[in-house]
């Protein structure tokens, strides 16, 4: 270029430039506020689809637990409860809950009565105490009578399900005499199908951890463990005696920098101007080029003005 064309130029274009910086500023610092804005609106809807899908699981819960409490009083108004009768009720108890996959009646800790009647070839007579990794948590609810929830689980008679017992004891509670167990066996798909975000939200990823109630330090049971990390949004589902941990991270940033570094669609567009001229003025002074993670945008702009590494019009190149 002719040196007296570009010392004519210089003085304008410097002013354009600086002026452009300043406007490109102020751009970068209001999309910062914005994106501020924008982050704790995301995290606050995180925080209430959780919350309520935390809700919801535990009604459902409740729900189901309900069929041992009534078939609890059945069992205490009638120690001597005959099959039959045992039937009458558990039928009309799961025609209302789809989820419930079985009831067992369990007197000394043995399986005897079982709804459904089709169910029970595999079960019956089978004494609870022996099944593998369940003799000391069975033990352990004779002696506390607390109700547990186990699970989700492989069944002994096939497929996955939640399985919750609840001890039945006769007499006062100075002259207590256990009965038995009431069992409930959740067929778990069914239990999990309601809640269709678990495993298709088209904003959300969630996860469950907490198997056999123990919650943060219970395996996982759906999702990704990744979910769990980074800034998730977390919840306690509560259970009878223990708890489930539900986690929610936005679809696409589970494992990375979730909630906290997502930005509204535009906020790169002032990060990007601003760029755009620092790298003009790096140029046109003559500094070095350090880059930039919106070279990119920036080389459709540039380019055509030799301000782009490998342009063929770039000042690298001699005058």
């Amino acid at each position: 270029m002719n040196p007296v064309l570009k010392k004519a130029l210089s003085a304008p274009i410097s002013a354009a430039l600086v002026a452009g910086a300043i406007t490109a500023g102020a751009a970068f610092q209001i999309n910062q506020l914005e994106n501020a804005a924008y982050l704790a609106q995301l995290r606050n809807r995180v925080v209430e689809r959780v919350a309520a899908l935390r809700s919801r699981l535990e009604q459902a819960i409740n729900v189901y637990l309900s069929v041992l409490q009534t078939t609890e009083a059945l069992i205490l108004a009638n120690p001597a409860i005959d099959d039959p009768a045992f039937q009458r009720v558990a039928e009309a108890l799961q025609r209302q809950l789809p989820a419930v996959a079985e009831i067992q009646l369990s007197p000394d800790a043995v399986i005897q009565f079982v709804y459904p009647p089709e169910r029970a070839e595999k079960v019956r007579s089978l004494n609870l105490l022996t099944l593998p990794g369940q003799k000391n948590v069975i033990e352990q609810t004779i002696r506390d009578g607390k109700l547990r929830v186990a699970g989700p689980l492989p069944l002994y008679q096939g497929g996955i399900g939640i399985i919750a017992r609840n001890p039945v004891y006769l007499g006062t509670a100075d002259a207590r005499k256990f009965w038995g167990f009431v069992t409930l066996v959740l067929d778990y798909e069914k239990f999990i199908a309601p809640f269709s975000e678990l495993t298709g939200d088209p904003e959300l990823e969630f996860a469950v951890r907490g198997k056999d109630s123990l919650g943060a330090a219970g395996e996982l049971f759906l999702g990704d463990a990744a979910t769990f990390s980074g800034q998730a949004i977390t919840a306690t589902v509560n259970l009878p005696n223990g708890e489930w941990q539900l986690a929610a991270q936005p679809r696409g940033h589970v494992g990375g920098c979730a909630v906290g570094c997502i930005g509204p669609p535009h906020r790169n567009a002032g990060i990007c101007c601003f760029d755009f001229f620092i790298n003009i003025f790096e140029r046109y002074l003559g500094a070095g080029y350090t880059g930039s993670k919106c070279d990119q945008q920036n080389t459709r702009f540039l380019g055509p003005f030799g301000l782009m590494p490998g342009s063929r019009h770039s000042r690298t190149q001699k005058d």
